[in-house]
């Protein structure tokens, strides 16, 4: 008897983000992507003129639109899985849940 694996797919859709509490939470990651995002002009030369700050990743996302952010968020997500599977995991042992993560995707809709 073979055993057959069955996958569990959970969507979750989210909506309506706090970009800054979020963006606090992920400073380190935005000043990596923004000091290394080719296709960004502007945040290259903000970063460029005052260096890879905090206050520099504030100012670009404070001159981004939302669907802007929300793209920068997706591209975020997709970038980081591995970090992403395993917050997840630890905080499903947290509560006593133990599973494994098989992947994560962002898109917008």
């Amino acid at each position: 008897m073979i055993n057959e694996v069955l996958y569990m797919e959970i969507t979750l859709k989210i909506d309506d983000i706090d970009y800054d509490s979020a963006a606090e939470m992920m400073m380190p990651m935005l000043m990596d992507h923004f000091a290394n995002d080719k296709d960004n002009v502007m945040a290259r030369l903000l970063m460029l003129s005052q260096g890879v700050t905090e206050s520099a990743v504030k100012a670009i996302l404070s001159r981004m639109t939302q669907e802007q952010k929300d793209q920068l968020l997706v591209r975020l997500t997709n970038s980081y899985k591995p970090q992403i599977k395993k917050l997840l995991t630890q905080m499903a042992a947290s509560q006593g849940i133990r599973l494994t993560i098989k992947d994560v995707e962002a898109k917008i809709e």
